[in-house]
């Protein structure tokens, strides 16, 4: 099994050693840095994530663990500390972020589909 964290740890510190560029199987993907502090901890946590432009200043993460039935291990973080911060490669760019109300879901998801990529390999 992969380790989850030594892969995040290296691909957060090549997306800020190149501006947000990475190479592998997310290259192309657009990726944000979440930061948010740890639900049970208040540690502050980074995690890489792709997400997807939804209106010119609005983004969407999706919390899928690819596919499983659980959520992954951030979820809970942002739920717990409501205050959690994006950084995209665009210099500067921040905003808080915010639970998506369960009756836009399935518009998001459906523009979300629409430029979902394939991470097989």
């Amino acid at each position: 099994m992969p380790d989850i964290d030594a892969g995040n740890s290296q691909l957060i510190a090549e997306f800020r050693a190149r501006n947000g560029a990475v190479s592998g199987r997310v290259a192309g993907l657009p990726l944000l840095l979440l930061h948010q502090l740890g639900a049970k901890s208040a540690t502050e946590r980074v995690t890489p994530l792709a997400y997807w432009q939804i209106t010119a200043t609005t983004v969407a993460v999706l919390a899928s663990s690819f596919g499983s039935p659980w959520h992954p291990a951030w979820y809970h973080n942002p739920l717990a500390h409501p205050q959690p911060r994006r950084r995209s490669e665009q210099p500067g760019a921040s905003a808080p972020g915010s639970q998506l109300p369960s009756r836009d879901t399935a518009s998001v998801l459906a523009g979300c589909g629409a430029c979902a990529i394939s991470l097989r390999d």
